[in-house]
């Protein structure tokens, strides 16, 4: 897919290619680790469950656009598993998200899609793309997907990143649609190789940490023209961090291209900077007092 007005683009054409064989062999590699089995109840390995989640999962919500798009609670259980699998394990947010109701994650979940789908569908046809709108809504939605139990910033980004099945609707083919990634900690890493602190895996670091940085390396807000999914940038960063540790030979070619698309520092276009614009730690709080934070 076509997605920008090329900045550095040998280098983001190389950092992106790190998504396909490179994420591939590292999941490969952690499926066949005989320290991950941590399997759902669809009994699937975790290269299964990775193409469930990136591929059956977003096709299967695009058959529910659009009557009523949202998730029943096992496939949010699955979720959970896939990324406690991926990234670090956290044993209560399992049970915490199992102890969701039903009819709750359904209802939750719609809304939280709902509002970033009517977002997509007021933007026209002539409409570049406008950060501060796209933060806007985002945050809505996130905040939204909070009201789960277990659900926390970094989960909530995982279900708002379901919504690549947009770029498959031809009601939103002429529009200039960004993905939110989803926040991990390898890609946040990737994107802040100084950042020295440790992480509250609250909403201003998912702005100012990720979804920022990500627009950085496309070549700033004012450069993107076309649709794009953010995930794809995330899987690289993804394979190229865990392939480090994973003792998997990761060529320097990709690390060279993240470098020179960091240091690049294009115009964030229409990006607001303030500490006081998104700083809402407070999404990552349950409703009911409770001991452990989700993530």
């Amino acid at each position: 897919m076509e997605c920008i007005k090329e900045t550095s683009g040998e280098s983001l054409k190389i950092l992106l290619s790190a998504g396909d064989s490179l994420y591939g062999e590292v999941i490969s590699k952690l499926s066949n680790t005989t320290k991950i089995k941590k399997y759902t109840s669809r009994d699937l390995s975790f290269d299964e469950l990775d193409e469930w989640r990136t591929y059956t999962l977003p096709d299967i919500l695009c058959s529910r656009y659009p009557g009523g798009v949202q998730l029943e609670k096992q496939e949010l259980v699955d979720l959970m598993e896939w990324k406690l699998t991926k990234g670090k394990f956290r044993p209560m947010l399992r049970k915490l998200i199992d102890s969701n109701d039903p009819k709750t994650v359904a209802s939750v979940t719609n809304r939280g899609f709902e509002n970033m789908i009517n977002y997509y569908s007021e933007l026209s046809n002539k409409d570049t793309f406008n950060y501060d709108s796209f933060q806007k809504a985002l945050k809505e939605s996130l905040l939204i997907f909070s009201e789960l139990k277990g659900v926390g910033p970094a989960t909530a980004s995982l279900l708002a990143s379901l919504l690549s099945f947009i770029l498959k609707v031809k009601d939103f083919d002429r529009k200039v649609i960004i993905i939110p990634p989803f926040f991990c900690d390898e890609a946040c890493d990737a994107l802040n190789p100084k950042l020295t602190v440790k992480l509250k895996y609250n909403l201003k670091e998912y702005f100012d940490l990720n979804l920022e940085k990500y627009i950085t390396i496309l070549g700033g807000a004012s450069r993107i023209s076309k649709s794009y999914d953010l995930n794809e940038s995330e899987r690289a960063l993804w394979a190229i961090k865990r392939g480090q540790l994973e003792n998997v030979q990761v060529d320097k070619k990709y690390l060279d291209a993240l470098t020179n698309l960091l240091l690049s520092k294009p115009s964030l276009g229409s990006i607001k900077r303030g500490a006081d614009d998104i700083d809402d730690s407070s999404a990552a709080k349950p409703k009911r007092r409770r001991k452990y934070i989700a993530s």
